[in-house]
């Protein structure tokens, strides 16, 4: 805190921090100021302060695992992020966007992807947001024959088994839906859609089966998502 005088702190994932930290936070933002570890003198810190968390810390403060006094002493501004899933017409700008940060960290020239991948990529659930699509990307640079990364070299090995795994963990029949009350039952049929897809590899002849529709109108459907 002491080193982000005069600028901003950047507290990721605040929604994780253990019990016993959050009041030595909250004291700092009430007081504006810090203590070093065997030092008696309290010193001043201008720090703005920007969180961030992927979980409901409403939720987490009924469940006493967050202080409801350090809820809202950081409540001040609230911005929320949309996920991946529902940020389909960007998926394409930030894919490239990180290609072609990893192609400059590699002193490489760009990586374009092929119809079918980006096609692939648009219509995955991506649970895990951008840090899973920031993976998927990476290592598909790495082991990419060429500059062109294509459906062959996308790898959701990883990602898939994560979500199998908290699949399984959840009542029968909830799946990766992530079903909210509200949302429109066009996004309701794109989720189910594409967790069935997942669920299949991305069979669609398999996936059309499973939702006793057909392969032409899962084609129909994906090419929609797209527009």
């Amino acid at each position: 805190i002491e080193s982000a005088g005069g600028g901003t702190l950047f507290l990721d994932e605040i929604g994780d921090m253990p019990l016993e930290l959050q009041p030595k936070l909250l004291t700092f933002l009430q007081d504006k100021h810090v203590q070093r570890i065997g030092s008696n003198t309290l010193l001043h810190a201008d720090v703005r302060i920007i969180a961030a968390t992927n979980q409901d810390l409403g939720a987490l403060c009924q469940d006493k695992r967050f202080r409801e006094d350090l809820f809202y002493r950081i409540s001040v501004l609230n911005l929320y992020i949309q996920p991946l899933r529902e940020r389909i017409s960007q998926i394409e700008q930030i894919s490239d966007a990180i290609l072609s940060q990893i192609a400059t960290r590699r002193g490489l020239p760009p990586f374009v992807l092929t119809d079918e991948a980006r096609i692939l990529i648009e219509t995955r659930p991506w649970p895990g947001n951008i840090r899973e699509l920031e993976n998927v990307l990476e290592r598909a640079a790495a082991f990419a024959n060429s500059q062109r990364i294509s459906k062959e070299d996308l790898d959701f090995s990883l990602t898939s088994s994560l979500s199998n795994a908290s699949s399984d963990s959840n009542d029968a029949g909830a799946g990766n839906l992530s079903w909210t009350p509200g949302m429109s039952l066009r996004e309701v049929e794109r989720l189910a859609i594409l967790a069935t897809l997942e669920a299949c590899d991305d069979n669609q002849a398999k996936a059309a089966r499973m939702l006793k529709i057909s392969e032409k109108t899962i084609y129909n459907k994906l090419k929609s998502y797209r527009d």
